[in-house]
């Protein structure tokens, strides 16, 4: 009898919450070799999002999955379930999981505040997530809104950027920009790198936020951005939200976009915002931010090397991220223009608005969705090539974080 082999050894992200002094501990092993030969062998049973890609590529041998639109799965569709799959629009909570077999769930985000950790912990249910696994994505995205805001890069060298929060996101995000050559304040009461309060971020040309979503403990971020804050805001700042909704008091904001920018990815309203304040946004997208194929790979990899670990499968798993490259030919060094080909930010604004604005307030909810789910994904700007390096004396493709072959654009 041969099993799969095992490919890797390391742990990741696979934990319950617990009482433990770190706050985490690693949940328990259960065994479950899986024999693709043997026809007898036990298939893991999944109910999966169905906007978590090539997760049958990583697991058509060991286990049978079952599709679901994220919002929709309930405690019925997992009577007969071994492991749940989610993304962020899924609570997963006792009222989901109480009375049910799951015994992992794997969430391929980089948030956790829409799983109940301490139910998950108590019920002796396993799990992991993506920490970090799009990150390059929402940098790339914060980049293209700053350029679509202001194409010289000159002018950059003078302005300040404040990153709230320096999590994955915002520690790459930083190291882009100073690479750049863009000063950055960065606020982060849990990280000793940053060096700034939160006034002096929020006295920054753009403020960029990067945060978990949290309710409690002695820094929560629910509508961390409120009337106050907003109102310390000079006019002209551009406020960049990638993060969560609620992060942000809308309805405290929108009262001050006729004096500031606001390029807003998620939604304190969502799946329906406001038609009126998409209206003021000068950038608005569905929760597409982290959209990149690399980033989603990389999501659904690091979460089905955890479910490997934790049910023993040894599963190898096929590197399916370099499948997706893209080439970019530019006849000069413009960057902007660079970083509109690499990702046009805002004809992805222009089309969701005006598709959103163009249903009834009864389809608003379903059609956000929908468009997400059927958001043609980007490539992140690492796996694109630019032709030309003599172009840029100053490596700027590489500064903004592209690829750079040495072959001439006219080659």
């Amino acid at each position: 009898m041969s099993s799969l082999q095992i490919g890797v050894n390391i742990r990741l992200m696979c934990h319950s919450y617990s009482e433990h002094k770190n706050g985490y501990k690693h949940s328990k092993q259960i065994s479950m070799i899986v024999d693709k030969d043997d026809p007898m062998t036990p298939r893991l049973r999944i109910v999966a999002d169905e906007n978590i890609p090539s997760l049958q590529a990583y697991l058509a041998d060991c286990a049978d999955v079952k599709w679901m639109p994220g919002r929709q799965i309930q405690s019925s569709d997992l009577v007969d379930c071994d492991v749940l799959l989610v993304r962020s629009v899924t609570t997963v909570d006792a009222d989901l999981l109480a009375g049910t077999p799951v015994k992992f769930v794997g969430s391929c985000t980089i948030g956790l505040d829409h799983l109940d950790l301490t139910y998950i912990a108590d019920a002796g249910i396993g799990y992991a997530h993506a920490p970090g696994c799009n990150a390059d994505a929402v940098v790339d995205y914060v980049l293209a809104a700053m350029f679509a805001f202001q194409p010289d890069l000159s002018v950059w060298a003078d302005k300040s950027i404040g990153v709230v929060g320096l999590g994955n996101v915002g520690s790459a995000l930083q190291s882009r920009l100073a690479a750049l050559g863009i000063k950055t304040l960065a606020y982060d009461p849990f990280k000793d790198a940053a060096t700034n309060t939160f006034e002096e971020v929020m006295s920054a040309d753009v403020v960029t936020l990067h945060v978990p979503l949290t309710t409690d403990g002695t820094h929560p971020t629910l509508k961390m951005i409120g009337p106050q804050q907003i109102e310390s805001l000079r006019d002209g700042v551009l406020l960049i939200n990638t993060c969560r909704g609620k992060v942000i008091d809308n309805a405290a904001l929108a009262p001050h976009l006729n004096r500031l920018y606001a390029v807003l990815d998620v939604y304190d309203e969502e799946p329906q915002p406001a038609d009126e304040l998409l209206d003021q946004l000068f950038i608005a997208t569905s929760h597409i931010a982290g959209y990149s194929m690399q980033g989603k790979l990389r999501g659904t990899e690091m979460v089905v090397r955890a479910l490997s670990e934790y049910f023993d499968l040894g599963l190898t798993l096929p590197d399916l991220l370099g499948d997706y490259r893209r080439d970019i030919v530019i006849d000069d060094d413009d960057v902007s223009e660079l970083v509109r080909r690499g990702y046009d930010i805002k004809q992805d604004s222009a089309t969701f608005t005006a598709s959103y604005q163009a249903v009834s307030s009864l389809e608003k909810a379903d059609f956000f969705d929908r468009y997400r789910r059927e958001y043609p994904l980007r490539v992140d700007f690492s796996y694109q090539s630019v032709a030309g390096a003599a172009l840029w004396p100053n490596d700027e493709p590489s500064k903004l974080g592209f690829n750079v072959s040495q072959t001439n654009a006219s080659d």
